[in-house]
């Protein structure tokens, strides 16, 4: 018995092995291409990406310190508990994951197990639904940028959304002889909160987080534009390369389709697979985050594949009943993506807005 697990760590070393050897060769014979991909994939995290996650990754830490998440839980319990059996604490995480995208909800999860607010069974739950593209992308980037159509954008996160509900409610059912949130530790009482301290803990926190996505970008983006060209080579059909090439990267295969000669139909039924799969990428970094817990990626990946198989069947189905002029509405360029970045925003001003009236209101009675 000994004999055979050792033999199949062997093997899986030397795959591991070859397949390192396998990209360092194709980087080296494609050098060039490689540091024109690293390139830019840094401008678009200086341009893009930091800006758009870095506030949210430091905003949502001094939520889940201030006690926000935990306010927000008891009186979200009994609605959150039936659909996902998890507590009301699930709640923000959906909602934060939705409005900044990818890897947000991951984070945050993440941080929830560790501040002990979730159990692990709940955090496995509230992983594969949580984790989701932001509107940012898929209405400014896909619908607007891409296809050139504000309702076509729409159209596509909200059903984005409601897969993402599906199968948080189908995961209510991992574990099923487990509650969830009657399992979950203990929540410490709340003492005196130093401001000061958690902002600079969240600071960090998010530069380190900012550093691990940008590397990952960094590092599969020159990966990505090694293999194209050898998928190329083996796979002839344009569609089935475009696929593939989504699967490694959500963005770059979004933007093949969108430029594609297929049928719109064909274009948004591929799309909504994509941008519910998240593509590789988004994965590894999940992958990253969760890595110092012991939360796992299994649950998370097969919700994702639900996630996407679920997505593309709905906009099929939809697709039989709405009328493509009803989607396939042409932007008239009067909609910009920073209008997006201006909603987002007071969203969570919104939030903290709420969270700075519950302290206050906290302080009072605690001195009455």
């Amino acid at each position: 018995m000994i004999k055979k697990k050792i033999h199949f760590v062997t093997i899986k070393s030397g795959l591991l092995y070859a397949v390192l050897i396998a990209l360092i060769i194709l980087i080296l014979l494609n050098a060039k291409a490689s540091i024109e991909a690293v390139k830019g994939s840094l401008i678009v995290c200086y341009q893009t990406i930091i800006p758009s996650l870095f506030p949210f990754f430091v905003l949502s830490g001094l939520l889940i310190n201030s006690g926000f998440v935990r306010v927000l839980g008891s009186v979200l319990n009994p609605v959150i508990r039936p659909l996902f059996r998890v507590s009301g604490s699930g709640a923000i995480v959906f909602l934060i994951g939705v409005i900044s995208g990818y890897p947000m909800g991951a984070k945050m999860v993440t941080e929830l197990y560790k501040k002990r607010i979730i159990s692990k069974t709940e955090g496995k739950r509230l992983l594969p639904f949580c984790n989701n593209s932001g509107p940012l992308f898929v209405i400014a980037a896909v619908g607007i940028g891409m296809l050139r159509s504000l309702k076509t954008g729409i159209f596509l996160y909200c059903i984005h959304i409601l897969s993402a509900l599906l199968v948080g409610v189908i995961f209510r059912f991992y574990k099923s002889d487990v509650n969830g949130y009657t399992s979950s530790c203990y929540i410490e009482k709340e003492s005196h909160i130093q401001i000061g301290k958690i902002f600079a803990e969240c600071v960090s926190n998010g530069v380190n987080s900012m550093l691990l996505i940008c590397g990952f970008i960094a590092l599969f983006s020159s990966f990505s534009q090694c293999i194209k060209p050898l998928i190329a080579g083996f796979v002839k059909n344009e569609c089935i390369n475009l696929f593939i090439n989504g699967l490694l990267e959500v963005t770059m295969g979004a933007n093949g389709l969108a430029q594609s000669n297929l049928e719109f139909t064909e274009q948004l039924i591929l799309m909504s697979f994509l941008i519910g799969f998240g593509g590789i990428c988004v994965h590894l970094q999940v992958l990253g985050i969760v890595s110092d817990t012991d939360l796992g990626v299994k649950t998370y990946l097969a919700g994702k594949l639900m996630h996407s198989f679920i997505s593309a069947i709905i906009t099929y189905l939809s697709l039989k009943f709405i009328s493509l002029d009803t989607v396939m509405v042409w932007s008239q360029g009067n909609f910009a993506p920073k209008e997006l970045n201006h909603y987002r925003s007071l969203v969570w001003s919104a939030i903290i807005v709420f969270v700075l009236i519950l302290k206050i209101r906290k302080k009072k009675f605690n001195h009455i």
